[in-house]
Formats: structure tokens, C-alpha cells, sequence
């Protein structure tokens, strides 16, 4: 059939287009309008059916994947109700099980995003070429064949195994030729690493006439690997009895998780170098810039990157790790001036903005490096995590995965002693005397938590906090400061001071348990005092107005604790309506020795007595501190000079 005689069938045909994507629609009406006798569009199965039912059309050409009714469910209602309408599937790739089913239905042809006009005249062509239904079944089973060389992976053998077929993709990926390929039993790709348990499952299912799935590792001809997802189906003769096998096979390689995919490269290697480029803030490039924006940056930043390395290194090979992380694995390197190297591609890559839709973006990039021939994914991965908050841009990894396995097994044995001592009630309070600094005498004890041991050894908060944190146990803990806090104080009458942080705060739960605590014992004013951090309280302002409003109504106090540290602001404790300012020990180390912590110190006790709050030291450890604190006016000290934290039943009478 000529061109001219298509266009003159195709002129008799009425269409009924069926996409849900506006663009593929305004395209395709463009388009068919002039190639057909009638065009008509509808955005979904359901739509399409309705379409049939008022109007007859000679041809539907459907998208697959669609809301409502998808083209599967489409397809076999036109099967069903207009036999004599010819089907065609348009999509962007015909996977192994799509291909299957589409032969159930009978579909009668298929098409291929993006679209490819010689190639729609040559399926129109087929389709109305061959519209007996032999001639039709024998151009399906072409197109299927087509379609399959195209996006898969074939190879087809006899009942031993021995290969009698490869597509090129086969050849490709392989790396064997195809002459290599043919006779030889189909092991010639197995890779060492699959066990021999996951062929044997194949086999026996395959033999009893069972399609067989699964996730294959193959080895290449160069000793490389690849990985694809596996379908392998018996062909039977007309009797019923297996002449041969047929495999589809869908390359997932770059699925795989690079971890495993930079491993199978070093067992080729005697030694190789790891280069891991993290895109730094990426969470806020995320919400500047739209998808498209983001993959076209990460593609031109990679490809910077690596025309960089070229300059000084050969034979490299890029992976993408994760969405803010690439890596290229480097064969050939010297040893020596590798830091330098990459912080002048760092310093590169910031100074040469990536221009993308008329905007400059000036990329920061952190780089972690490990060479060597083992665990370097792992060693540079946790390079990143040593650099995080530091403005540290470079850093040699080798060595800190081992490290960090250190500290996880000494975590691990700080969780057990934290559920040791939640279970067993060893979770204590010391208690630390407050000095009136003009009269030396205690005034207040603050709450200090600890951990007995299972060797009976007291533990400090410095090295279980934040483990519990990040266990969930954290919660428990404070509960547990509560209840014996509130019962020193029930029992001596003595004011105490209560450290809070904003995982205590932010639970409901603990909350109100502290004001059911304050309801019961209805303390006088001062005999109870909450210290909070400043940042903490500006962080989480609404929780942190409602809980300082609610427990001074009940007759709490509230301080500021570590004042002088971070971005210390005085309208701050204005609005923190706090009653006590507890200076920080930064502060307050050394201050008889450094004028300028004077004069820091000097201005805060100042602004204080102007604003009616008292003032604490901390970290008074020694008789030169004490007096040059009790100098510049501070009211309180709290430190070693007077007392380490005692048990409640060693709390010295005096208050």
C-alpha cells in the first residue's frame, strides 16, 4: 500500500483519541484532524465509552495509564461491544506484563511516546494492511517483537539452557558478542554473588510450566555487573510440551542502591578513590525551584564537577546516590595534595554560577573522600556527617566508619544503662546549693539529674541526654526528675530549681502533670522555679508563653538559663517574664582573669536591678571567681566553691 493510497483509507476512518495529558490532546487533534475523516477526543475511559455509545468510530488510539477507566479496561470494553473498532495503545514504554496482556485483549497495534509520525503511518499502514485476522495476529506478533527488542532484554533457549537467541540489547549490556552468545549455555552471564538455590527455584518452576520472576545480579564480559528484573516463560508446540524458553529482562541497574553498585566495582579494583559531592541547603533549593529546575541544576553541577576531576584524574565513573548526593569512583590518583585538589573544585564550582531560566545559582558543595579498597561508600557517607555543622567544605574520610561503629556500640551500651536505671529506679536527683552572695548562705537548690549504673557509678546528664533523646526515652527521664523533685520539696519545704528543655515542654503530657504537681503542693511564691533556655523560649513561643503564663499563675518562678551564650537579647527576657537571669558559665569562667567578661557580666547585673530580676553565676569554682562576681554585683552563685551536688538526705539545713 502506497503513501497516497494510506491517506486515502486513512480519510475514510472516523478516530476517537484518547490521552488525559492536554498537550498529548492538542498535538494529536492538530495532527489527526487533517489525517483522518472525523476526529474526536476524550480524557479518560469513562469519557471514551460514552463517546462509543453515540458515535461510530473505525479506530480508538488510547493512552494506558488514565484516572477513571484506565486503556486496559477501555480496550476490553470495545473488544467486548464493538469488535469491528480497531485498538491502538500509545505510551511511553511497553513493559514485560503490559505486553502480555495486550495480547489477551487482542489490541491491534501500538505506538510509542514520544511520537514518531513515520512511525504512525507505518502501524496505520500494518494495521489496515493486515486486517484479516491472521495477517493481524502474524503484524502483532512483529510489533510485540519490535517493541520487546526495544525496551528489554531478550534471549531465548532450548530446553538444556543453551542459548539460540539474544537481541542487541542483550549484546550491549553483556558485553559478549552475539556469536560469543549463541550455543552457549546461558550461565556464561551468571554472576558468582547469586546463589545457586535462586536457579535452581527457577528451573524447577519453569519445567513444570510456570512463568518464573525474579531480581537477577548478571556478570559482564568484563567481569562487571548488572542487574535486571527477570520474567522467563516456557514456549509449548502445539501438544502442550515445552519446546523452549523465552527471558525478558528489564535493566534496574540504576535503580540498585549505589552502595551495592560502587561495591561491585572496587571487587574489580585493587584500590580506587571515592568522591562523594554533596549539595549543601539542598532542602531550601527545593522549595526556590520547581522539579525540572532542580534535575537540569544537578545534571550541569555533576557535569561540572566532573570535567574538573578530569583535570586531574582518568578513568572515572559517576553515580547518583541521593537526591542531593553524586559520587564518582576514580581508578588512577595520587595520594598526596588530594585536599587541595578538591577545595579548589569547591571554590570552582561557588565562584561560576549555573545560569538555568534566566537565574544565576551559585552552588555550595561539601566534598567527602575515602580511597582504599574497602568500606569507602560508607567512610565518605559518614564524612558528611563530622562536616555537617562545621564550615569545613573538604574532608579525608578514610577511617570514620569504623569510628562511628565505635560510638553506635558505645550508645548502645548507654541506651541498656538508661533502661537499666528506668527500670531498677536509678534515676536520681542531686541537688546543688544557691548562694546569696552577700550573705553566703543557701537560698535555693537546683534539680540535677543522674544515672546510677548497674556498678553503682553516678553518670551525668552530659553523657546519656541526648541518647535518650534520640531513643524516645528522654520523656521518661523527666517524669522521673519531676516526681523526685516535688518530693524533696513536699518533705523539706525547701525552694528548688527545675531545669526544663522544650522536648519536656512540648508534651502535653508532662505539662499538665507539672501543673497537677503545682495544684497539689501549692507552693508560696519562689519556693519553685523553672529554668528555661532564651532560644528555646523565642523557638517555640506559643507552648513556651502558655506553659510560663500557666505556672506563675500557680505560684512558680521562672529563670533564664546559660544568658550570655548564643544571641543573648534583653527584650527577650522582658518578654520571657522571667524572674531570674542565670549567667552563663562562659561567662563566668576565668572572669577574674578577662575584663571584657567583666564588662559583659557588669551590663547584665546592671539591666537587671533596673528591671527588679535577680542574678546567678554559675560555675563558681573557685574564691577569685566568687569575689569578682560578688564585685560586680551578681546576687547568687551557684559552683563548686560552695558545693558539689549532694543527695537530698546530705542537704545542709541553713535555708
Amino acid at each position: 500500500m502506497q503513501n497516497k493510497e494510506l491517506l486515502k483509507e486513512l480519510k475514510k476512518l472516523n478516530l476517537l483519541f484518547v490521552d488525559d495529558n492536554n498537550l498529548i490532546i492538542d498535538f494529536g487533534m492538530s495532527l489527526f484532524s487533517k489525517i483522518f475523516n472525523s476526529t474526536q477526543i476524550a480524557r479518560d475511559g469513562q469519557e471514551a465509552m460514552e463517546k462509543l455509545q453515540n458515535s461510530r468510530f473505525d479506530i480508538v488510539i488510547t493512552d494506558i495509564n488514565m484516572p477513571n477507566v484506565n486503556g486496559f479496561e477501555l480496550a476490553q470494553y470495545i473488544k467486548k461491544n464493538y469488535p469491528d473498532t480497531l485498538v491502538v495503545f500509545l505510551s511511553a514504554f511497553f513493559d514485560t506484563e503490559t505486553l502480555l496482556k495486550s495480547i489477551d485483549l487482542g489490541i491491534d497495534g501500538f505506538l510509542l511516546k514520544p511520537f514518531d509520525l513515520d512511525k504512525f503511518f507505518a502501524t496505520m499502514k500494518n494495521i489496515l494492511q493486515y486486517k484479516v485476522e491472521l495477517q493481524k495476529q502474524i503484524n502483532l506478533l512483529q510489533q510485540y517483537k519490535n517493541i520487546v527488542d526495544e525496551s528489554l532484554i531478550v534471549s531465548k533457549t532450548d530446553q538444556k539452557g543453551i542459548i539460540t537467541y539474544v537481541n542487541d540489547a542483550f549484546v550491549k549490556i553483556s558485553g559478549f558478542k552475539k556469536e560469543e552468545l549463541i550455543g552457549q549455555p546461558h550461565n556464561i552471564v551468571r554472576h558468582p554473588d547469586v546463589k545457586s538455590e535462586v536457579f535452581e527455584e527457577m528451573w524447577n518452576t519453569i519445567l513444570n510450566k510456570k512463568t518464573w520472576r525474579g531480581l537477577i545480579k548478571n556478570r559482564q564480559k568484563n567481569g562487571g555487573a548488572y542487574y535486571v528484573e527477570s520474567i522467563v516463560k516456557p514456549i509449548f508446540d502445539n501438544d502442550g510440551n515445552i519446546k523452549e524458553f523465552i527471558a525478558l529482562r528489564k535493566d534496574v541497574t540504576n535503580y540498585i542502591n549505589a552502595e551495592k553498585l560502587i561495591n561491585d566495582k572496587l571487587q574489580l579494583l585493587d584500590e580506587a578513590l571515592l568522591v562523594l559531592v554533596k549539595i549543601n541547603n539542598f532542602h531550601n533549593i527545593k522549595l526556590i525551584y520547581d522539579d525540572d529546575t532542580i534535575t537540569k541544576l544537578k545534571i550541569r553541577l555533576a557535569k561540572r564537577v566532573r570535567n574538573l576531576l578530569k583535570e586531574n584524574f582518568s578513568n572515572i565513573e559517576e553515580y547518583s546516590i541521593q537526591n542531593d548526593i553524586f559520587g564518582f569512583l576514580i581508578e588512577n590518583f595520587p595520594k598526596e595534595g588530594l585536599n587541595e585538589i578538591f577545595k579548589k573544585i569547591t571554590d570552582n564550582i561557588l565562584s561560576h554560577p549555573i545560569i538555568i531560566n534566566g537565574f544565576e545559582y551559585y552552588p555550595l558543595i561539601k566534598i567527602s573522600y575515602a580511597y582504599g579498597q574497602i568500606h569507602l561508600y560508607e567512610n565518605a557517607i559518614t564524612g558528611f556527617e563530622e562536616i555537617e555543622n562545621s564550615e569545613e567544605r573538604v574532608i579525608l574520610a578514610n577511617g570514620l566508619c569504623a569510628k562511628k561503629k565505635i560510638e553506635i556500640i558505645k550508645n548502645m551500651e548507654t541506651l541498656k544503662t538508661i533502661k537499666h536505671a528506668l527500670n531498677k529506679d536509678k534515676i536520681i536527683s542531686l541537688f546543688q546549693p544557691i548562694i546569696d552572695n552577700k550573705t553566703e548562705k543557701t537560698i535555693k537548690h537546683e534539680s540535677l539529674v543522674r544515672i546510677i549504673d548497674k556498678d553503682g557509678k553516678l553518670i551525668s546528664p552530659f553523657h546519656f541526654l541526648d541518647i535518650a533523646k534520640q531513643a524516645g526515652l528522654y520523656s521518661s527521664i523527666t517524669i522521673k526528675v519531676l516526681q523526685n523533685t516535688f518530693k524533696v520539696y513536699k518533705e523539706k519545704q525547701i525552694p528548688i530549681s527545675i531545669n526544663l528543655s522544650p522536648s519536656d515542654i512540648l508534651i502535653q503530657s508532662i505539662r499538665n502533670n507539672i501543673y497537677e504537681l503545682l495544684k497539689d503542693l501549692k507552693p508560696r511564691k519562689g519556693m519553685i522555679t523553672f529554668e528555661l533556655l532564651e532560644d528555646e523560649i523565642i523557638k517555640f513561643e506559643h507552648t513556651m508563653n502558655e506553659f510560663i503564663s500557666t505556672v506563675t499563675e500557680l505560684n512558680a518562678e521562672i529563670a533564664i538559663d546559660d544568658f550570655g551564650s548564643g544571641y543573648s537579647n534583653f527584650t527577650r527576657i522582658i518578654e520571657a517574664k522571667a524572674d531570674i537571669i542565670k549567667i552563663d558559665g562562659i561567662l563566668i569562667k576565668e572572669i577574674d582573669k578577662d575584663k571584657t567578661k567583666q564588662d559583659i557580666v557588669e551590663s547584665i547585673v546592671n539591666f537587671a536591678r533596673k528591671e527588679n530580676k535577680k542574678t546567678v553565676a554559675e560555675f563558681v569554682e573557685n574564691k577569685e571567681i566568687f569575689d569578682t562576681i560578688k564585685k560586680l554585683g551578681v546576687d547568687y552563685s551557684q559552683g563548686y566553691y560552695f558545693s558539689k551536688p549532694v543527695l537530698s538526705q546530705d542537704i545542709k539545713s541553713g535555708l
